[in-house]
């Protein structure tokens, strides 16, 4: 299957598509896998009408064979259908977030909450091309060779995350985990960052993540960061709030209950580490998906998200400057920079 794998995919829908494509032509590998295109009104390459078909497949085994369901929908009731649907197997991809809605991420709010709730559920909100092809690659490993219960979810878009650059295998295994560093993070401006007698100073620091479509304006917010206030942003991409959340509660639990053994350190506390440096996390949910993660940054920690706008078509989302300004607002809570900086940055973006 991995030889099947397209590279050309610039966006996380167009990936998932072209896989599936690739994979459904695919003599030699096509009746290993069942493909449902219910995001299209014409299917090729024989894709499967919806899963119903495989209960009446042989007994028990009938899901285990891999189950690749592309969808469309931005009802909870639709998403739980699917997931009976498929007996909770399987990878279900929802690219309700290409079309207009009222909603944030095309999606009813109660469905990122039943996502983060569902004990059998391993939710996926990709950047780019490269973090859904890694992820996909992982939920068939898990599922299908190392045999895991539930079923996986990725809300893809169309947008190209250019930005983000090559993902390495070190930063797939990341992005797998639920989060890992950008390489391409801005350089911090000198003029900004040059004291009065001339000689450097060291930069006010803050860690920034981004998760799906709203990575790319936290990179566009890290760069004027930079560039206006000479701040250093670290940006981070956060595939999975909810993996990241679940994993640090597991390993608190397990802590508690072995307290004489080495303590286990989840995969956020390996990459936040010990810096007090503010986290500002961003999701287009709602911003209560971010905050799953709050008790396990070590410094002050601000969520930010998207609010459904009733009657409009499009949802309100912090843009880059409002995320810069809550960047900037923590470090002055922080003591890094006076309030002068922030009432600069109100007038400089408009904001007032």
């Amino acid at each position: 299957m991995e030889r099947s794998v397209p590279r050309h995919a610039t966006s996380p829908r167009h990936a998932i598509d072209a896989i599936a494509d690739s994979l459904g032509g695919n003599g030699s590998v096509s009746h290993r896998i069942s493909i449902v295109r219910a995001n299209r009104q014409r299917d090729s390459h024989g894709a499967l009408p919806s899963a119903w078909p495989l209960w009446f497949q042989s007994g028990r085994h009938a899901f285990e064979k891999p189950l690749l369901y592309l969808f469309g929908s931005e009802t909870l009731d639709r998403l739980r259908m699917l997931s009976f649907e498929s007996a909770g197997r399987g990878i279900l991809c929802n690219d309700a977030e290409t079309r207009p809605s009222i909603w944030c991420k095309g999606v009813q709010p109660a469905l990122p909450l039943w996502l983060a709730s569902h004990p059998d559920c391993t939710p996926y909100d990709p950047a780019s091309a490269d973090e859904a092809r890694a992820i996909l690659r992982s939920a068939l490993q898990a599922l299908y060779v190392d045999h895991q219960a539930g079923f996986y979810y990725l809300a893809t878009h169309d947008d190209t995350c250019a930005d983000t650059g090559p993902l390495h295998r070190a930063d797939a295994q990341g992005a797998i985990k639920g989060m890992y560093r950008l390489r391409l993070t801005p350089e911090v401006s000198t003029v900004s960052t040059a004291s009065t007698n001339g000689n450097r100073k060291t930069p006010p620091q803050i860690r920034l993540c981004g998760a799906g479509k709203a990575l790319q304006r936290v990179l566009h917010a890290a760069r004027l960061l930079s560039q206006d206030w000479g701040v250093a942003a670290e940006v981070w991409s956060c595939p999975s709030y909810t993996r990241l959340a679940r994993e640090g509660r597991a390993a608190a639990r397990w802590n508690m209950l072995h307290p004489q053994s080495r303590p286990r350190r989840p995969h956020i506390a390996r990459c936040l580490g010990d810096s007090t440096a503010p986290v500002i996390a961003v999701t287009g949910y709602a911003q209560h998906i971010a905050e799953q993660i709050a008790p396990f940054a070590p410094g002050r920690f601000v969520a930010l998200g998207a609010t459904p706008q009733r009657g409009t078509a499009y949802a309100d989302f912090p843009g880059a400057p409002w995320i810069t300004l809550i960047a900037l607002k923590a470090l002055v809570d922080e003591g890094a920079l006076s309030a002068q900086t922030l009432e600069a940055a109100l007038r400089t973006y408009a904001l007032t």
